[in-house]
């Protein structure tokens, strides 16, 4: 019952502003809102069931197998892996209660795949000795963490800590003093460890687990990667770099500034970007505003967290304040900005993809274009 009675009480708090929405906003937007809610809601659950189906045939079952699919296998492959993956959220849907809120929960569950794909990501395509042996490595370890917070999390009240009260009581009281002297030293986690808190709700947030989760993942593919590299990857010939990047050198003006930057080695932020020849003004324009909007928010973020660790966390009130006065306009702006900018675009591209459609045989993907990758460590 204990768990039951933690989601309600997450339901009743994240349901506030729905209510209050309700009796603030006039009919008529409230109709708007809840049909873009729903459009919304569907074009979220679309997006997530295809990016996890192609990242169980792309990236786990494809590696595994080590060679290619027929089209026609690997499309029946995908469909099968979304149709599965539907599935499997439906069923899980009757059995689980979120007792945590929304953002934390995302991180939560996000930690079963994101704790290890970084590490994957990062040390692929920028380190020469990362291993397939450390990226499963790291995939299982953010897999672990991310399942077992899971698991913690939800049924803490109702399984975990009966239990752990009844077999190791004083494992679990050197657990809660070990959580309460790491949260004296670390002044950026707030963890209820109050014996009664304690016994109803695991202390360790679906951020914290997340960013363990990751850090273990890193440590994982670094130490692995070590232990089983037998010959460098070549990094050059994969991202087309060096003397590999022949379309760059056709024209000798081409990108000079990339070539001089790869040729000294040195530091350029259009490198960095990827900014090449074959970007448009609109591509540079959207590339650096993508850098510039991150290293804003970066910025924001890491002002906030040395205002708070030197002089004082914010109270309630004044993070109110930051949201009223900050978040909120910044967000109606960028709506509405973004809201003109994805119509205009999506409505573009929507008729490009249905023209290609037509005409597959003037499309500029190919058969052999199917997300696969040869390893090579020549």
């Amino acid at each position: 019952m204990g768990g039951l009675e933690q989601t309600a009480v997450t339901l009743r708090h994240q349901m506030l502003v729905p209510v209050a929405l309700r009796h603030i906003l006039p009919i008529g937007v409230t109709g708007l809102f809840c049909a873009l809610a729903l459009f919304l809601m569907v074009s979220t659950d679309t997006t997530y069931l295809h990016s996890w189906g192609t990242i169980l045939v792309q990236d786990i079952i494809l590696p595994i197998r080590n060679k290619p699919f027929k089209p026609k296998t690997q499309l029946l492959l995908l469909r099968l892996s979304i149709a599965g993956i539907a599935f499997f959220a439906w069923v899980f849907s009757f059995r689980f209660g979120q007792s945590t809120y929304i953002l934390q929960f995302f991180a939560l569950t996000g930690t079963v795949y994101l704790g290890g794909a970084g590490s994957c990501i990062l040390g692929g395509l920028y380190w020469k000795k990362g291993t397939r042996q450390a990226a499963y490595t790291a995939m299982i370890v953010g897999m672990f963490f991310g399942i077992l917070g899971f698991a913690v999390s939800s049924w803490w009240e109702g399984y975990f800590y009966p239990t752990l009260n009844v077999m190791a009581p004083q494992l679990l009281e050197e657990f809660r003093v070990l959580l309460y002297n790491a949260g004296e030293s670390l002044p950026f986690v707030n963890w209820s460890v109050e014996p009664e808190v304690f016994r109803r709700q695991f202390p360790v947030s679906g951020q914290e687990i997340y960013l363990i989760g990751m850090l273990c993942a890193i440590g994982s593919y670094i130490a692995v990667s070590l232990l089983t590299c037998r010959k460098e990857f070549n990094l050059d010939k994969m991202l087309h770099r060096g003397k590999y990047n022949l379309e760059h050198f056709i024209d000798a003006d081409a990108d000079r500034n990339i070539l001089e930057a790869e040729k000294h080695h040195r530091f350029n932020w259009r490198s960095l970007l990827g900014i090449t020849a074959e970007y448009s003004r609109g591509d540079r324009i959207l590339a650096w505003s993508v850098l510039i909007w991150t290293l804003y928010g970066f910025s924001v973020c890491l002002v906030q967290l040395v205002w708070n660790l030197g002089f004082g966390i914010w109270s309630e009130k004044n993070w109110f304040n930051f949201w009223r006065c900050y978040s909120l306009p910044l967000a109606l702006l960028v709506g509405a900005v973004t809201t003109v900018w994805f119509t205009w675009g999506a409505t573009r591209d929507l008729r490009r993809l249905f023209r290609s459609l037509r005409n597959p045989g003037k499309a500029s993907g190919t058969e052999a274009d199917d997300g696969f990758v040869k390893h090579d460590r020549e």
